[in-house]
């Protein structure tokens, strides 16, 4: 089952000791399993290293270490934009209904190619979880994650969701 996400941009300070992240600061993000989804903890090195290592994989779930780099400034966008990553996001937005998992798979793999989203872990999760198999993946200019369904389309179902795909990027 797919459920609804919120899609956190990375912090600007650690979550532990409060303090500001320097620009090209190496940093840690853990994902920790709620009963209503994913939440996200961003934690300097100095945080990492006092946790005991058991801590380390908090929920069994999973986590990633990043250089920390500003957001770049927010710039206006065209209204009716229409391209992989808006897609991407109004489908993750409310969560993707089971049968665009697929669609959603490729967008992010698409993105991933053009460098704009980039693997953060393996994908983490199973089937009968509530939040179903994910792969995390982070914008590479704003921080964002989005948690994108693991679905890679089966051989018989390529055809359908290449024709769905070249529908919404015309």
């Amino acid at each position: 089952m797919i459920q609804e996400w919120n899609i956190q941009s990375r912090a600007d300070r650690c979550a532990r000791t409060g303090r500001e992240f320097r620009v090209g600061e190496i940093f840690y993000t853990l994902l920790h399993g709620e009963p209503d989804g994913l939440r996200r903890e961003d934690i300097s090195t100095e945080a990492w290293q006092a946790m005991e290592p058991e801590q380390r994989a908090v929920d069994g779930v999973t986590f990633w270490r990043s250089k920390y780099e500003p957001p770049p400034p927010v710039t206006a966008e065209a209204v009716n934009r229409a391209d992989a990553e808006s897609h991407l996001r109004r489908l993750l937005s409310d969560g993707p209904p089971p049968e665009q998992a697929n669609v959603a798979y490729l967008l992010a793999a698409l993105l991933e190619r053009k460098r704009i989203l980039k693997p953060m872990a393996a994908p983490v999760g199973d089937e009968a979880a509530a939040h179903g198999r994910v792969t995390p993946y982070e914008h590479a200019k704003t921080g964002e994650v989005f948690l994108v369904p693991d679905a890679p389309p089966s051989l018989d179902q390529i055809e359908a969701v290449q024709q769905e795909l070249t529908a919404l990027l015309g």
